[in-house]
């Protein structure tokens, strides 16, 4: 099985939800998310970079598959 063939049946299931359901859903969905290690991640960084964001857009920068960058300090 295909991963995008998934993801169709995923969003069709999703578009049969009530606004309620999709609304409670997705709130686990994205707590599980942020606390499975994203919001850890980014907490270390800003961490490490003393709460200077210019810094932690620098290294957020070097993770995988994440783009930051300074605009202005």
């Amino acid at each position: 099985m295909e991963l995008s063939n998934w993801f169709k049946g995923f969003e069709k299931g999703i578009t049969k939800l009530t606004a309620r359901q999709r609304e409670q859903f997705f709130s686990e969905c994205g707590k599980n998310c942020v606390n499975g290690g994203t919001l850890s991640i980014y907490r270390k960084l800003k961490e490490d970079a003393n709460g200077d964001m210019d810094v932690f857009f620098q290294m957020a920068n070097e993770l995988p598959g994440v783009k930051g960058e300074v605009i202005e300090k």
